[in-house]
C-alpha cells in the first residue's frame, strides 16, 4: 500500500523533485524496518533525507534533522544486528 502510495506521488509530482514524496519514503521505510529489512529501510531513508537537503537548503531545518534521526536510527539498528550476529556466531563455534 505505501510502496504504492511512493509510485504514484513520484510519478504525479515529477520525481523526486517535491518535498511530498519524503513522507511515501519515510512509511516504506518504516514497513521495511518492522520487516527486518534494515538494509532497504536505510535506502529509503537516504532518499527522503536526500530530498529534504536538498529543497530545503541544508541541514538548518528542523525537518533534515528528523530525517538524520530516522537515517541514523536505521543505521544504528543495522550495525547493532550484524555485531549481535558475529557475537551470536563465536559463542556457537568457540568451545566453552
Amino acid at each position: 500500500m505505501h510502496t504504492k502510495s511512493l509510485d504514484i506521488k513520484t510519478r504525479i509530482l515529477g520525481g523526486d523533485s517535491h518535498l511530498d514524496v519524503t513522507k511515501p519514503y519515510n512509511n516504506v521505510a518504516i514497513i521495511y524496518e518492522a520487516q527486518g529489512k534494515y538494509g532497504e529501510a536505510l535506502e529509503m531513508h537516504m532518499k527522503s533525507l536526500d530530498i529534504k537537503t536538498r529543497i530545503l537548503g541544508g541541514d538548518n531545518h528542523p525537518d533534515v534533522a528528523a530525517s538524520h534521526v530516522n537515517h541514523d536510527w536505521c543505521f544504528s539498528t543495522l550495525v547493532l544486528g550484524a555485531f549481535l550476529a558475529g557475537v551470536f556466531q563465536h559463542q556457537c563455534i568457540t568451545p566453552h
